[in-house]
């Protein structure tokens, strides 16, 4: 059988299928997430470390002299209550091992669930971490934020690696020298230590951690583009289109560059893989995507630490999302690569 009618192997669609349901998560969390916050960023300290699986009573109290601004109030845990007309009485779970204590708060300055019960109910099916944030929710906001970091600096590395590589490849010359050159240099300097320094010069955020790995992983783009032009532009219809007077840059785009997709789309899966590792080493050694937004990187960060002294799963979950998600790509990769 040839290799364009060979399937691909099982673990290309156990890879696709777990891509696409994290994407599907990430775009839909929102909806059903427990904690439905944008960044997945409610902390409630007495919460910290509960097991996963736990169901938690809480009030959402938000007094109306004190300026809220989110209008979602704080997270009070109780453990019993009791309505009476304008006010409720309740105990405040003050942690695991801790005494309840008692409290009583008006009516007015607490927010209803959507049932119109003033008593809202969650279950952490991940437990939370060390400051009382939901697991679950914070792991799928940070897939979100890793792929569309790994997506938009993929697309820039893209962008920057086909021009370099259609340059230097097609025109050859002075131009190559430059350019091969200048790849060389990128080449020669560790991805992490480029995309550390491109950090330091701009700071925190997000378009920084864009430009500091769109211009670590463009070289590898450029490199296999100038490889295939060097090739493509002998043929037969590149020479026929030179004769025709058409532009070098209707040749570059219209003739050459749809004859690079395949290559495009391996190197584009590899370079996805490397956004992620790279973002996420970034972000636990404190330089990635700034708090309160969740990142991969940066629950291993906080969390490390309790491989040793528990619990280990709040520092394994993240870090075990980070190897599928390469995992996955490299698959995707691999498979494309050998049909």
């Amino acid at each position: 059988m040839t290799s364009g009618g060979r399937r691909f192997g099982i673990g290309f669609y156990l890879a696709v299928a777990f891509l696409g349901l994290s994407a599907l998560a990430a775009i839909t969390g929102t909806l059903w997430l427990p904690d439905p916050s944008p960044m997945a960023d409610e902390i409630c300290l007495p919460l910290a470390r509960i097991s996963p699986g736990t169901r938690v009573e809480f009030i959402r109290y938000a007094p109306a002299n004190a300026g809220n601004s989110n209008g979602s109030g704080s997270i009070l845990p109780i453990t019993s209550w009791k309505q009476e007309q304008d006010s409720m009485k309740v105990f405040l779970f003050n942690g695991e091992g801790s005494q309840t204590t008692p409290a009583a708060y008006a009516v007015r300055d607490l927010i209803p669930a959507r049932n119109g019960s003033l008593v809202h109910t969650r279950r952490y099916w991940l437990g939370t971490d060390k400051s009382g944030g939901d697991m679950l929710s914070r792991l799928v906001t940070g897939g979100r934020i890793s792929l569309g970091v790994g997506f938009c600096a993929v697309l820039i590395s893209m962008i920057i690696g086909i021009s370099a590589g259609l340059s230097a490849g097609y025109y050859g010359g002075r131009a190559d020298r430059i350019l091969t050159w200048l790849m060389g240099v990128m080449w020669s300097i560790p991805s992490m230590l480029l995309a550390l320094a491109v950090s330091f010069a701009l700071g925190k955020g997000f378009v920084p951690i864009l430009i500091a790995i769109g211009l670590s992983t463009w070289v590898d783009v450029a490199r296999m583009v100038r490889g295939q032009v060097l090739s493509l532009r002998e043929r037969e219809y590149v020479l026929a289109a030179k004769v025709l007077g058409l532009s070098d840059l209707r040749i570059m785009l219209r003739h050459i560059l749809p004859n690079l997709r395949g290559i495009l789309l391996i190197v584009a899966t590899s370079n996805f893989a490397s956004a992620i590792l790279l973002e996420a080493g970034l972000s636990f050694l404190g330089l990635g995507i700034p708090p309160p937004a969740p990142s991969w990187g940066g629950m291993v960060r906080d969390h490390y630490g309790m491989i040793v002294s528990g619990p280990v799963y709040l520092a394994l979950l993240p870090g075990l999302t980070i190897m599928a998600s390469v995992m996955s790509f490299h698959l995707i990769s691999s498979a494309l690569r050998d049909r």
